[in-house]
């Protein structure tokens, strides 16, 4: 199942419970990911939507906690 991959749009605030809650489902989705098989996992950031601003911020805390699954960003966002 190492083909299988998803996109996800990883908000970067959380309504009441705040962007840190947020970004620690975003985290989690991909530990989860990993444990099912999925061979990669991509993040989605559009210009003035409230997702992402930082996917390679981002990879670098997921990376801390997974080990195989693979990342990948589709638009990487150019500020202003």
């Amino acid at each position: 199942m190492r083909e299988l991959g998803f996109l996800s749009f990883v908000p970067n605030h959380g309504g009441t419970a705040g962007a840190a809650a947020a970004l620690e489902d975003g985290l989690r989705l991909f530990e989860t990911a990993e444990s099912l098989g999925y061979g990669t996992g991509w993040v989605r950031g559009r210009h003035f939507e409230p997702f992402l601003t930082s996917p390679m911020t981002f990879f670098a805390a997921a990376a801390q906690r997974t080990s195989t699954i693979g990342f990948g960003t589709a638009v990487l966002g150019m500020r202003y």
